[in-house]
């Protein structure tokens, strides 16, 4: 029982357990018991469904807090968002595998939520006036009677009295919650103290409705008090006014709670040791092993596993063993049994592990890819999505209901092989019982291929396509013959009746393939003939499933205005959002034109991939199959330490720049003029490069008037703001965007 209970009690809290607490503090959760029930589940098994935390702060939380003011509300949900972020980053890179529960709260509360908590106040108090916080600092004070002193000395009269002149009873329930004596109740006591409040002053006036807002703020923080006191950490309200008189000051909190727990961990120095030993020695995944190496790991595994039933009786460093076991398994080609011992070392590692989280949660998930199992590569996303470690854009497709869809099993599969080469494998290991690890592409046999025929008799057969590792890959021959740009193969099968409209069952196309080709500068003759045969919407609206690629969104990377346009009049939509992130056609038109200002993109790309947000790493999980990893981050181009890399990643760049500019601005230009005479909408939102981006303010970011004008002639609102707040003229100015400067002066 003893690694069950540091399962469910790991140091740091639970997502479902922040939740619990927040929605506690401010009273919001409904009294009903289905919600409560919710709750209770959310708290228990939050990170066995990632999109719980969110959706339970929604109901239990904010939909409350709209109900009575909107502001509030916004403002407190912009703050369960930072606070979230910080405790996953947090716990996924500092380890409090030495401590327990009881241990490291007083060290987290002191250190971290302390902090959090004054920073909230403060910008609180920023945000909408209020309370001097200095009152809030005063030896004793009680949250909701600082609220109530300001708000009296605000209205000019005793909220009591002004709200319940005829009811004793009422009134002594104030004076209690300002004793501090009990906690007002978010329903019970602040809803109707305000709904009196507002029949006793007349109108709506602001100053009660700001009164509301702190009432609710201060019942929190009473209530936040009155818990850590209970539970016996101490009184919460001093640590955060300490905070606030010293002005939140920034410290390195990782250092703080390393070197805690450190020292709780040197009677479990040994066991940590020979652990890290055996995951970076005898167990590494890639070292090729020799004969002899599984007997020697077998043995050093007992050994490891003795010393933690000596020293470790309560289990928190028990993840350890279980990963090992998992590593010596997958190496000696048992790869069911590693599973198990997977599973269980990712159970036992969350909320406890810093980064060995990620690194148990990938090596599981590709090995439970790799055997098929998906009911387990399900688990252990929901957790690895809770730990953000897949782009946050995930929960915006329609496949995220899935949580993980046909391609990514093989892309997970594909990562194994990755992971776990061949010649790490013990030599004792022998064949093994399941496939041989996946390439990280598909390893066609073009020897064969090319001599492959169309079977004009079946036109629309698919065939197995040949290839080196003994994988199946099958295509629809159309598909097939058009992606090599073999004309006359296609003209054949379409003559002996294919059906052009025909997928691949990914969401691919013969359109699709012809246009890939011609991108690619392999011909664009089958895709000139494919443009004459009619295709249904469906066809051309479709995405493929893992890249998310359209025929539009191909043709505006192909840079052909009459190709665009065409598709434009065989039905394709001209606003649909397709590739990664997610593009309208319009806006990666302009995106495209960022180009041709070399010296931006070229300084933008090195940074993207010297430091690659979740975005980034999603597109590389995407377009690098395995090479990438099972998140994404295990391919990294540059290296901006290293001089020498940091120049062969420059003069690749250029390459990339100058690539992207040898399509023609002025086809560009007609591209976008197209597509707005077809509907192209310019103030559409995307979530890429910045939260809120439309198609005019990238065109203002790429200084490209003559696009800007064309989008404001059709409808282009320049002063609309993206979700930071930035207008067109802003980010023309922080961009250095003469041109557009100047057509905005000249727009008024």
């Amino acid at each position: 029982m003893a690694d069950r209970q540091a399962s469910i009690n790991p140091p740091y809290p639970t997502l479902g357990e922040v939740c619990q607490l927040l929605s506690s503090a401010f009273d919001t959760k409904s009294a009903d018991a289905k919600t409560r029930k919710k709750l209770d589940r959310l708290a228990r098994d939050g990170d066995f469904d990632w999109s719980l935390p969110r959706q339970s702060i929604e109901v239990l939380l904010l939909k409350p807090l709209l109900d009575f003011d909107r502001d509030l509300s916004d403002f407190i949900r912009n703050f369960v968002e930072y606070l979230f972020r910080e405790h996953v980053n947090l716990l996924s890179q500092v380890p409090l595998d030495a401590l327990s529960r009881d241990e490291a709260a007083p060290l987290l509360i002191k250190h971290v939520y302390a902090g959090h908590a004054a920073s909230f106040l403060a910008a609180l108090r920023d945000c909408f006036e209020g309370p001097d916080l200095s009152d809030f600092l005063r030896q004793g004070a009680n949250p909701v009677d600082v609220v109530f002193r300001w708000a009296e000395e605000t209205l000019g009269s005793p909220i009591a009295r002004l709200a319940y002149p005829d009811d004793k009873q009422k009134r002594d329930d104030v004076g209690r919650w300002r004793r501090g004596v009990t906690i007002p109740g978010f329903y019970s006591s602040i809803l109707p103290l305000q709904r009196e409040l507002n029949k006793k002053v007349s109108g709506q006036n602001p100053k009660v409705t700001l009164f509301g807002k702190w009432l609710v703020v201060a019942r929190a923080y009473a209530w936040l008090d009155r818990e850590c006191s209970k539970a016996g950490f101490g009184p919460l309200m001093p640590l955060i006014g300490r905070e606030i008189l010293l002005n939140c000051p920034p410290r390195d909190v990782g250092q703080e709670l390393s070197v805690a727990n450190y020292d709780a961990g040197k009677r479990l120095s040994e066991v940590a040791k020979s652990g890290g030993l055996l995951v970076n020695g005898r167990l590494r995944r890639t070292d090729e092993k020799l004969s002899g190496n599984q007997a020697a790991a077998r043995a050093e595994l007992n050994k490891f596993e003795k010393l933690l039933n000596e020293h470790d009786a309560d289990g928190r460093a028990r993840y350890m063993l279980d990963w090992c076991e998992g590593r010596w398994h997958t190496l000696s080609g048992k790869e069911e049994a590693a599973l198990e011992f997977y599973e269980r070392a990712a159970d036992q590692a969350l909320y406890r592990a810093g980064s060995n989280q990620r690194q148990i949660l990938e090596e599981a998930i590709s090995l439970a890819a790799q055997l098929g199992k998906r009911a387990a590569v399900k688990r252990l996303k929901h957790r690895a999505l809770a730990m953000g470690l897949f782009s946050g854009l995930f929960s915006q497709f329609p496949e995220s209901h899935d949580v993980v869809s046909d391609w990514e099993n093989e892309q997970l599969a594909q990562a194994f092989g990755h992971l776990f080469p061949v010649q790490g494998r013990f030599p004792e290991a022998g064949q093994s019982a399941h496939p041989s690890p996946s390439l990280p592409f598909h390893a066609i046999d073009w020897l064969v291929a090319e001599t492959l025929k169309p079977d004009c008799k079946k036109p629309d057969r698919v065939i197995a396509l040949p290839t080196l590792d003994d994988r199946s890959y099958r295509k629809p021959q159309l598909m097939w013959f058009a992606a090599q740009g073999q004309l006359d193969y296609v003209q054949q099968l379409l003559e002996a009746g294919a059906n052009v409209n025909i997928s691949d069952g990914k969401g691919g196309s013969a359109l699709l393939n012809a246009l890939q080709c011609a991108e690619e500068g392999r011909g664009r003759w089958v895709l000139d003939l494919l443009l004459e045969w009619p295709h249904e919407e469906e066809t051309l609206n479709r995405l493929t499933k893992k890249k998310r690629l359209s025929p539009l969104y191909q043709a505006v990377l192909l840079g052909d205005p009459d190709v665009v346009r065409k598709l434009l009049e065989l039905g394709s939509r001209p606003d649909e959002q397709a590739g990664y992130p997610p593009y309208s056609p319009l806006y990666l038109c302009v995106e495209r034109l960022g180009f041709y200002r070399q010296g931006l993109v070229k300084t933008q790309l090195l940074r993207r991939f010297a430091l690659p947000s979740l975005e980034d790493k999603e597109i590389l999980r995407r377009f690098s199959g395995g090479l990438a990893g099972a998140m994404g981050d295990r391919r990294h181009l540059v290296d901006i330490s290293d001089p020498r890399k940091a120049k062969i990643a420059s003069v690749l760049f250029e390459h990339i720049v100058r690539e992207g500019a040898e399509v023609s601005r002025h086809h560009r230009l007609q591209i976008a003029e197209t597509l707005l005479q077809h509907g192209a909408d310019p103030n559409r939102k995307h979530s890429s490069p910045r939260p809120g981006r439309t198609p005019l303010m990238l065109a203002a970011e790429n200084d490209a008037a003559d696009v800007f004008q064309a989008m404001i002639d059709a409808g282009g609102d320049p002063l609309m703001k993206d979700d930071q707040g930035n207008d067109c003229h802003v980010i023309a100015q922080s961009f250095g965007s003469k041109a557009v400067l100047d057509t905005l002066r000249c727009c008024g």
